[in-house]
C-alpha cells in the first residue's frame, strides 16, 4: 500500500481550487457550499490572488475521497 500525505496549502487565502473527480473535473471558490467527491489521478490546480496559477499532478489521487467543508467565516 503506497500512502501519500503531502499538504500545500493550509488555511490559505486563494481564488480558486480545480480538482479533478469521477464526475468531471471542478472548481472549488469561496464562500463554497459543502461537498463530497471522489478524486481521481490528475492535475489539481490552484489559483492563487496574485493570479499566477500553480499545478500539481496528483499522482496519490485514486478514489481519495476529499469532504470539503462550508466555507464559515
Amino acid at each position: 500500500m503506497i500512502v501519500c500525505l503531502q499538504v500545500f496549502y493550509n488555511n490559505s487565502d486563494v481564488k480558486q481550487v480545480d480538482v479533478p473527480s469521477f464526475s468531471g473535473s471542478f472548481g472549488i471558490l469561496p464562500s463554497h457550499v459543502p461537498l463530497i467527491a471522489v478524486l481521481k489521478p490528475g492535475v489539481v490546480t490552484v489559483h492563487e490572488q496574485d493570479g499566477s496559477n500553480k499545478r500539481y499532478f496528483g499522482t496519490c489521487i485514486h478514489q481519495l475521497v476529499i469532504y470539503i467543508a462550508a466555507n464559515i467565516a
